[in-house]
């Protein structure tokens, strides 16, 4: 899980990057695929979400993912969510 200074002083979010690699996935999809929108395999890609919210120190029901484009938009949240 990569982290960075900028974000560390946010005590309020847990947050992390990561790469493509530890994932189950296969073929295609061999890496740490999230995508929910993707062909992946339903079962690899709660496996993984399970890994990262390990990694995270929270409950996978608590991730908040975002459908990755990429384009010059951008999604700012602002207030405290209530999952």
């Amino acid at each position: 899980m990569i982290k960075t200074k900028k974000l560390s002083s946010q005590r309020s979010v847990t947050y992390g990057f990561f790469g493509s690699k530890g994932g189950v996935s296969k073929g295609i999809y061999k890496s740490l695929n999230c995508g929910r929108g993707s062909k992946d395999s339903k079962k690899n890609i709660a496996k993984n979400l399970s890994f990262i919210a390990d990694k995270m120190g929270v409950k996978k029901a608590k991730l908040i993912l975002m459908n990755q484009t990429h384009s010059n938009k951008v999604i700012e949240i602002k207030h405290n969510l209530s999952l």
